[in-house]
């Protein structure tokens, strides 16, 4: 079983392409299957584990978003398959430190 604890001073979206994962956050387990995503908003103490073999996670930080409540709650729903697309196209941005016009268009079509 792999533990990682994490403290989200941004806001997550962790999508599970393969595997599964548990988010213990808040007393609570979130079991977040594959093809699925669990949006954490900033200040959520949080950890992960998981016994599934393989775990791919992707994970998008977002230093703001949007006011309304739903980006304030923790979050999990499925993946439709254009989202799952638009996930793909973002993460030519790996690591990119540097931002533009582009991935801050492209980031927020795939929150909003």
């Amino acid at each position: 079983m792999t533990i990682i604890n994490m403290y989200t001073i941004v806001l997550s979206l962790l999508f599970v392409e393969e595997g599964y994962q548990y988010f213990h956050i808040d007393h609570k387990i979130y079991l977040v299957p594959q093809y699925h995503i669990i949006w954490i908003s900033s200040g959520k103490a949080h950890k992960i584990t998981s016994e599934a073999q393989t775990v791919n996670l992707m994970v998008f930080l977002f230093r703001s978003v949007f006011e309304e409540e739903f980006y304030q709650n923790v979050q999990v729903f499925a993946v439709a398959t254009v989202l799952r697309e638009m996930l793909s196209s973002v993460s030519k941005w790996n690591k990119s430190l540097i931002e533009n016009e582009a991935q801050e268009l492209q980031s927020r079509s795939t929150i909003n």
